[in-house]
């Protein structure tokens, strides 16, 4: 049955989620549930998402992409700090990190509007991401 609901109903059952995990931040949890392999939370900051992650070198080289794109490309989302600094939480062996939620909605492809758009958006973070070095 779950893996009806959920795809990566794997993927979801290694979290470890515990409420402790949020301490390091300033916000308080209303409510989570789960999206395919990630975690919505709604605090009273916002939606997040919740994504755990293989090693913190991931989350440290991901951080480092997104502000190099967001110099020239602010349609990316940003990875949330705890009170420590950290973009990510070292919690019972895993390794967790929070993005705001993207706003808007699910885009329409069958819609021109919207693939215009799209396209568009697409052309500008290939620009901002072009010639990255990690």
């Amino acid at each position: 049955m779950i893996s009806e609901k959920y795809n990566n109903a794997k993927s979801l059952v290694s979290f470890d989620l515990n409420i402790k995990i949020f301490e390091n931040y300033d916000f308080t949890v209303d409510d989570v549930y789960p999206v395919d392999d990630y975690f919505v939370i709604h605090t009273d900051k916002g939606e997040m998402i919740l994504k755990k992650m293989e090693t913190v070198e991931k989350v440290r080289s991901i951080s480092k992409r997104i502000a190099r794109i967001k110099k020239s490309f602010d349609g990316i989302n940003n990875l949330i700090k705890g009170r420590d600094g950290e973009t990510f939480i070292n919690w019972s062996g895993g390794i967790y990190c929070l993005f705001n939620m993207p706003s808007g909605r699910v885009s329409n492809f069958n819609e021109p509007s919207d693939l215009i758009s799209v396209s568009k958006a697409l052309a500008m973070f290939h620009m901002a991401s072009s010639n990255y070095q990690s």
